[in-house]
């Protein structure tokens, strides 16, 4: 068991407070438990760590229980707990186990909400919720394919929850057309982003240059940069192919991650890259710990995910930084960057369109970049601040205690 510094308080004490002001009662009523299988760096584990800022900033307690991962010193510092919890594998045993421990979690930390991201954990959060009064809701991060919807319907995990959180509007009538919720219509919340650390103004030269000499990037040619995680999901192969296509134009490819990548699969990139004369121009710029730094050196950031049914938080971050953005296009990301022009959305899977989108976005003079930087860093701004969308959550989860109170 991991504990930051915010301890909660002894399980024997009154949930009443002796104040007339209702809302410290339910502030004080206010513990939430949220369920991520791991605290990488990822989307659903980044917004339950911002969830769980939220509800230490409003005098409650929250507890993450995960598998670990680079997010937890983050958690911790906020003031939360964190609990180590693997939830690999799928037999009768290891869910009644599992659990039994989250009854016990709930009823120790005086939990009043549980709260789950991503659907493998549904039941699980669900079972324990029910089992101790807990109210239970659960964020939609994607438009899930039809085998998970089915599998959501069966174990009831979207039906049996209080209120149910969709990232994007269109994500919310997906399930809508769908389910029929008993909270009514998912409320959405659009997933933020650390602004403070995705400015480019507070990028050094210092950063850049250091990042640069790091990854061993040839002076000169413009960066192709595809963040995020090195996946085949994330379209990698997609991109070699269509900058092959760029014939003998002179820029160079980055992919750039803050998590590892499997041996495996970048020895096939590097393969796929050879394969397409681009041996020598391409680097792999895994276990980055410093993304704000690896986008100031991006001429072009590439979203490359042919499926396109979640958040896209790479694209919100090279858009705080005011850089232009290729992506395949998707009703989810055409909400997502609205009428930015500093976004190329191409049909997916399309690597002729792909290629020609990012000619077009090289194309663009220094004058025009600078024009439109502001731009594309202000829908950042407006869209996807983190704080505002703790806060939103926040909001529900009292909204929910107080309905709660009064029945």
């Amino acid at each position: 068991m991991e504990r930051g510094p915010g301890l909660p308080s002894s399980p024997g004490e009154s949930d009443d407070t002796h104040s007339t002001d209702p809302w410290a009662t339910i502030s004080d009523r206010l513990g939430v438990l949220q369920v991520v299988p791991d605290l990488g760096p990822n989307g659903p584990a980044r917004a339950a760590v911002d969830v769980a800022v939220g509800t230490v900033a409003a005098g409650g307690r929250a507890v993450v229980v995960s598998a670990g991962g680079r997010l937890v010193a983050d958690l911790l510092r906020c003031g939360a707990t964190h609990i180590v919890m693997p939830f690999a594998g799928d037999n009768a045993l290891g869910r009644w186990t599992n659990v039994r421990r989250l009854v016990k979690l709930i009823r120790e930390h005086r939990i009043s909400i549980v709260h789950t991201h991503v659907p493998s954990a549904a039941w699980l959060a669900k079972k324990a919720a029910v089992e101790t009064g807990a109210v239970y809701t659960l964020t939609c991060h994607s438009l899930y394919p039809a085998e998970t919807f089915a599998e959501l319907r069966r174990n009831g995990v979207l039906e049996g929850a209080q209120r149910v959180i969709a990232v994007s509007e269109t994500a919310a009538e997906h399930l809508a057309s769908r389910h029929r919720l008993p909270g009514g219509r998912p409320l959405v919340i659009t997933p933020g982003i650390d602004l403070p650390r995705f400015d480019p103004t507070r990028v050094s030269a210092e950063r850049m240059i250091q990042l640069s000499q790091a990854w061993r990037l040839p002076d000169g040619p413009p960066v192709i940069m595809l963040p995020g995680r090195i996946a085949r999901s994330r379209g990698h192969g997609a991109l070699i192919e269509a900058l092959a296509l760029m014939g003998g134009r002179d820029l160079h490819c980055v992919f750039a991650a803050e998590a590892p990548a499997g041996p495996g699969y970048s020895k096939e990139l590097a393969g796929l890259a050879r394969q397409h004369g681009m041996e020598g121009r391409l680097t792999i710029g895994d276990d980055c710990r410093d993304m704000p730094a690896a986008y100031m050196l991006a001429d072009v950031v590439v979203y490359a995910r042919a499926d396109g049914t979640g958040f896209a938080r790479v694209v919100a971050e090279a858009q705080a930084m005011g850089r232009p953005v290729v992506a395949f296009d998707s009703p989810l990301l055409r909400e997502q960057t609205g009428e930015s022009r500093m976004t190329w959305l191409v049909p997916p899977g399309d690597r002729a369109a792909l290629a020609q989108a990012i000619g077009e976005a090289l194309d663009l003079s220094a004058a025009e970049r600078q024009a439109l930087a502001p731009e594309a860093s202000a829908i950042a701004r407006q869209h996807f601040n983190r704080a505002t969308s703790a806060a939103a959550m926040i909001e529900i989860f009292l909204d929910l205690l107080m309905s709660a109170k009064a029945a």
